[in-house]
C-alpha cells in the first residue's frame, strides 16, 4: 500500500521526501551522538566530584590523625599548645565534614551507608572529646584517663575503620567510574566515526533509490519508444505510476494504440484497394479481350471485303 501511495506522488514530491528522509536520518544520528556526548560530560563530572569527595575524605582521614594525636597529648599533660592544635585540625575536620555533607547531598551517589556512618561515628567521637574536655575543666583528671583508655580509644578505632573502608570504596568506586567513562568516550569516538560514515551511506541509497524511481520508467519509455520505430505498435510501457513519468507512459499507450488501429485500417484499406484493383484488371482485362475479338472481327469482315471487292473487279475486267 504504501509503495502504492509513493508511486503515485509526483517526481518532485519524491526527491523532496527522499531529502526529508536524509535530514531526518542525519538528525537522529545528530540526537544520538548529543547523547553520548552528554553521557561523557556527565561521566566526567561524576568522575570529577568523586575524585573531590576522595580528596576530602582522605583530608579528614589526616586530619583526624593530627586532632587525635594531640588531643591524646592534651589529656595526659594538659599541655596548652595541644589544645590549641588539637581545635585547629578540630575546625578543619569539620569544615571538611560539612564540605562532604554539601557533595553527599547534591550527588546521590554519595550517600552510601558508610558515610553516613562516618558521620554518626565522628559526631559521637566529638561528643565524648567535649566531655572529657569538660573533665578537665573541672580537673576529673583521673576520671579523664580511665574513660580514654576504655572508651575513647574504642570510638577512634571505630572511626579509622570506618574512614579506611570508606576511602577503600571510594578508590574502588572512582576506578569504576574512569573505567566507564573511558567505555563512554570509546562509545562517543565509535559512534562519530560512525556517524561520518552512515550519513553518506544513508544518503546516497536514499538517493539511488529516487534515481531509480525515476531512471527505471524512462528506460522502459526508451525500449518502447526504439520499438515504436521499428513499427511495433503492440508494445506497451508497463508503468503504474501517478507522477509525470506514468502520466507520459499512459500518453504513449494510448498513441501506440491510436496508431495500431490506424495502421489496421489502413491494412485493410490497402487490402480492400488491392482487391478492387484486381476487379478493375479483371474487368479491363475481359474489355480488352473483348476489343480484341470484336476488332479481329472487324479485321476479318475488313479483309473479306477486301476480297470481294478483288474479286468484283476482275470479273468486271473480264467482261
Amino acid at each position: 500500500m504504501n509503495a502504492r501511495l509513493f508511486s503515485r506522488i509526483s517526481i518532485g514530491e519524491k526527491i523532496l521526501i527522499g531529502l526529508s528522509v536524509v535530514y531526518i536520518i542525519i538528525m537522529l544520528f545528530t540526537l544520538n551522538l548529543g547523547r553520548n556526548s552528554n553521557l561523557v560530560v556527565r561521566s566526567f563530572k561524576q568522575i570529577e566530584e568523586e575524585e573531590r569527595y576522595l580528596f576530602i575524605l582522605e583530608e579528614i582521614y589526616n586530619e583526624n590523625l593530627f586532632t587525635l594525636r594531640h588531643f591524646n597529648d592534651y589529656i595526659h599533660t594538659r599541655s596548652r599548645d595541644s589544645f590549641v592544635q588539637y581545635e585547629q585540625h578540630r575546625r578543619i575536620v569539620d569544615v571538611q565534614l560539612t564540605a562532604l555533607q554539601g557533595i553527599s547531598s547534591v550527588y546521590t551517589f554519595n550517600t552510601s551507608y558508610e558515610s553516613l556512618l562516618l558521620l554518626d561515628s565522628l559526631d559521637e567521637l566529638r561528643e565524648f572529646e567535649d566531655f572529657l574536655l569538660d573533665n578537665v575543666s573541672n580537673g576529673r583528671f583521673g576520671m579523664n584517663i580511665v574513660l580514654y583508655d576504655s572508651q575513647y580509644v574504642s570510638l577512634v578505632d571505630d572511626v579509622d575503620r570506618i574512614l579506611i573502608r570508606l576511602l577503600e570504596q571510594r578508590r574502588s568506586l572512582l576506578q569504576t567510574l574512569k573505567q566507564t567513562n573511558s567505555e563512554h568516550v570509546q562509545y562517543f569516538q565509535g559512534s562519530r566515526i560512525g556517524i561520518l560514515l552512515a550519513t553518506p551511506i544513508f544518503t546516497i541509497i536514499v538517493l539511488l533509490f529516487i534515481s531509480n524511481t525515476v531512471s527505471t520508467p524512462i528506460k522502459k519509455l526508451e525500449q518502447t519508444a526504439a520499438e515504436f520505430a521499428k513499427g511495433n505498435f503492440s508494445k506497451r510501457v508497463d508503468i503504474e505510476t501517478g507522477d509525470e513519468i506514468g502520466k507520459l507512459a499512459k500518453v504513449f499507450n494510448d498513441m501506440a494504440k491510436n496508431l495500431q488501429t490506424r495502421t489496421k485500417e489502413l491494412e485493410q484499406s490497402k487490402k480492400d484497394l488491392e482487391q478492387e484493383v484486381r476487379k478493375r484488371t479483371r474487368e479491363l482485362n475481359k474489355q480488352v479481350d473483348e476489343l480484341e475479338r470484336i476488332t479481329n472481327i472487324m479485321v476479318d469482315r475488313e479483309l473479306k471485303m477486301v476480297q470481294l471487292k478483288k474479286e468484283l473487279s476482275n470479273i468486271k475486267s473480264k467482261k
